[in-house]
C-alpha cells in the first residue's frame, strides 16, 4: 500500500446511506407507536361510515373491494319476515337485469337511498312509480324494464364507479340519476372517499397514508380548513368541489356509450336545523353541472312547492315520500322512451292464472302462477309484483311456480313474469290489502281489524291526527299521541284468530270521548311471531270515532 492511501471508504459510505434511510424512518414507526399507545387510531382499513340504514338494519349492506360496501344478497330482515328492503341473489331492489330477452329497453336508475327508495315499499319508490307512470302512457313493463340500482349511503364517488359497472355489464338505454342529496356532505371517518379509493390502489397509500400520523395530520389540516367539518370527523366523505367532478365524469361516461342521461336535483324539506349546510350547495352543483351539459334535470326542490305542504313530499330530512316519489315519477317519465319502440310479436310466455287474488302489505304470504310457454326443467323465470321481486320461486307442478311474496304497497299491483327468451305481464293481477280498522255498524259499538290469521296488533287512539303522516317503513302515522293518549282506554293489544280478524266491543260513546268531539284510532299490525313495534309492522289507516249529533 503506498504512503496517502487509506481503507476503501465505499462501505462506510453505504452505512452512512443506510442510516439516513432507516433513522428517519425508524423515527416516524416510534411516532406512530406513541401516537397509537395515546389513543391516536390509524384509519381502519375497512370502510367506516355513520349509516342509519345499516344501524337499523344489520346485514343489509356488506364490504366491497371496489365500491367499498354494496346491498348484500339474500338479505331478510329474519328467517320468517321478508320484510320491505328483501333481496335476492343480485343484492339491488326490485327487478334483476338478468333474465332478460334482448330487445327490453332499459332504463338504470342510480343513487343513493333516494334512488333506492329507503323507508317506502318498492311499489311507491321511484322505480315503481316510474313503472306506474310508464304502463299509464301504454309502455308495460314487457317492454321496458327499470332496474333500480339504488344503494343507501352511495355517494357520488360510489356511484360513478358503480355506473361504469352497470354500462359495462347491463347496457342501458337511458340512466337517471338521484344523488347528492346527503352523503357527500356527510361527515368522513378517516381518509374521504376520493382518498379512499385512491389508497385502495396504491400500496404506498394502502399502508402510510392510513397511518396514525397521517390521519391526525389530515384531521387537524381539515378542521382548520373549509368549515365543512363535524367535531370529531376529517371532512366531508366527498369535498364539495368533487361532486361537480363526479356529475361531469358520470354524464361524459353516458355521452361516450350514447345513453340518454336524466338527472334529479336533490331537495330538502323546510324549516329542519339538522340539514347540512352544503345540502343546498350541492343542489346547486348538480343543478349547474346537468345544464352546463345540457342534460335534461328535474329540480325536485320547486316540484315539491307545487305541493300544499312540502314538508308532506319526505318521509325524513331528504327522502321522499310515496307522494313525493309519484310526483316525480310524473315528471320524470315523459323525459323518457320518447321514441316509438318497435313492435314486439306476441310470444309463447303468459300468465294463465295467479292465485290467491289478494295478499297482505305484511308480505310472507306464497302465490301461484300457472303459465303457458314454460315447462319444469326450463330456466326458473324471474317473478315481480308491484316493483318488488317474488322471493324462493320454485315449480310445483308441470306448468306452475310459486314464490313468497315480499312486504309491499298496497293496491292492485301487475305481476311480472320473465325469463331469457320473454316476458310475460299481467296488470292489477293481486290487490295487496294494508291491514284495515273499521267500526261496525250496529250496537254496541265494534271495532274490527282485519289482516293476516295470527298477526299480531297494537290499539292506538288520539284526539289529534296530523295534517300530514309521519313516514317510517311502518307505513304512514297520522296519530299524534301524547302521555295521556297513550294512557287511554283504546290502548290494547290484539291478537288476530285463524280467520285474520279481531274484534273489540268499546264503551259508550260519551265515556270513550270524555270531552273531545272526535277520536282517532289506529292500529300497527305485525305478522304472526313479531312485535307490532318493530320495523315489519304495518300501520292501518285512521279511522274515526265521532260524538252523535
Amino acid at each position: 500500500m503506498s504512503r496517502g492511501q487509506g481503507a476503501d471508504p465505499t462501505p462506510r459510505r453505504a452505512t452512512f446511506r443506510v442510516i439516513a434511510v432507516a433513522l428517519p424512518f425508524g423515527l416516524l414507526l416510534a411516532v406512530e407507536a406513541v401516537l397509537q399507545l395515546f389513543g391516536f387510531a390509524p384509519d381502519p382499513p375497512r370502510f367506516v361510515f355513520q349509516n342509519d340504514a345499516s344501524e337499523r338494519h344489520p346485514g343489509m349492506l356488506r364490504d366491497h373491494q371496489g365500491r367499498f360496501f354494496e346491498l348484500a344478497p339474500g338479505y331478510r330482515h329474519s328467517p320468517e319476515h321478508a320484510g320491505l328492503y328483501a333481496s335476492a341473489s343480485e343484492g339491488f331492489r326490485g327487478r334483476p337485469a338478468t333474465p332478460a330477452p334482448e330487445g327490453l329497453w332499459r332504463i338504470a336508475l342510480l343513487g343513493d337511498s333516494c334512488a333506492y327508495g329507503l323507508d317506502v315499499p318498492a311499489s311507491d319508490c321511484l322505480a315503481g312509480q316510474l313503472e306506474v307512470q310508464l304502463t299509464a302512457r301504454g309502455l308495460s313493463p314487457d317492454q321496458v324494464e327499470i332496474l333500480n340500482f339504488g344503494v343507501p349511503a352511495y355517494t357520488t364517488v360510489q356511484v360513478r364507479l358503480l355506473l361504469r359497472e352497470v354500462l359495462e355489464k347491463v347496457r342501458p338505454d337511458e340512466v337517471v340519476f338521484y344523488l347528492a342529496g346527503w352523503n357527500d356532505a356527510a361527515p368522513a371517518v378517516g381518509m374521504n372517499d376520493s382518498q379512499r379509493l385512491a389508497a385502495s390502489r396504491s400500496l404506498f397509500q394502502r399502508y402510510f397514508v392510513r397511518s396514525a400520523l397521517v390521519s391526525l395530520l389530515r384531521e387537524a389540516l381539515v378542521s382548520g380548513s373549509s368549515g365543512e367539518t363535524v367535531p370529531g370527523a376529517a371532512g366531508s366523505r366527498v369535498p364539495a368541489k368533487t361532486v361537480g367532478t363526479e356529475l361531469e365524469a358520470m354524464l361524459r361516461l353516458c355521452r361516450e356509450r350514447g345513453v340518454h342521461p336524466v338527472v334529479v336535483v336533490p331537495a330538502h324539506p323546510t324549516g329542519l336545523g339538522v340539514i347540512p349546510p352544503r345540502a343546498s350547495r350541492d343542489a346547486d352543483t348538480v343543478r349547474r353541472v346537468s345544464r352546463n351539459a345540457g342534460v335534461e334535470c328535474i329540480d325536485a326542490g320547486p316540484l315539491f312547492r307545487e305541493a300544499e305542504d312540502l314538508d308532506s313530499q319526505f318521509t325524513d330530512v331528504v327522502h321522499p315520500s310515496p307522494d313525493g316519489f309519484r310526483r316525480l315519477a310524473t315528471s320524470i317519465a315523459p323525459l323518457l322512451v320518447t321514441d316509438p319502440l318497435p313492435l314486439r310479436p306476441p310470444g309463447e310466455l303468459a300468465i294463465l292464472s295467479v292465485s290467491p287474488d289478494e295478499v297482505s302489505t305484511l308480505g310472507d304470504e306464497v302465490v301461484r302462477v300457472q303459465l303457458r310457454g314454460w315447462q319444469r326443467g326450463d330456466e326458473l323465470p324471474v317473478l315481480v309484483l308491484g316493483a318488488a321481486r317474488v322471493l324462493d320461486v320454485k315449480a310445483v307442478g308441470d306448468h306452475e311456480i310459486e314464490g313468497t311474496v315480499m312486504a309491499n304497497g298496497p293496491g292492485m299491483q301487475g305481476l311480472l313474469v320473465q325469463t331469457d327468451r320473454e316476458a310475460a305481464w299481467r296488470p292489477d293481477a293481486i290487490r295487496v290489502a294494508r291491514p284495515r280498522l273499521a267500526l261496525a255498524d250496529d250496537a254496541p259499538i265494534r271495532l274490527v281489524l282485519r289482516s293476516r290469521p295470527g298477526a299480531q296488533a297494537l290499539l292506538l287512539a288520539s284526539a289529534h291526527r296530523r295534517d300530514h303522516p309521519e313516514w317510517d317503513e311502518r307505513g304512514a302515522q297520522w296519530l299524534e299521541l301524547t302521555g295521556e293518549t297513550e294512557g287511554s282506554a283504546l290502548r290494547r293489544r290484539l291478537s288476530l284468530d285463524t280467520e285474520g280478524r279481531a274484534e273489540l266491543v268499546l264503551p259508550p260513546l260519551n265515556i270513550l270521548l270524555g270531552t273531545n268531539e272526535v277520536l282517532w284510532i289506529q292500529a300497527l299490525v305485525a305478522p304472526p311471531g313479531e312485535s307490532p313495534n318493530s320495523a315489519v309492522a304495518q300501520w292501518t289507516e285512521p279511522t274515526a270515532l265521532r260524538r252523535e249529533p
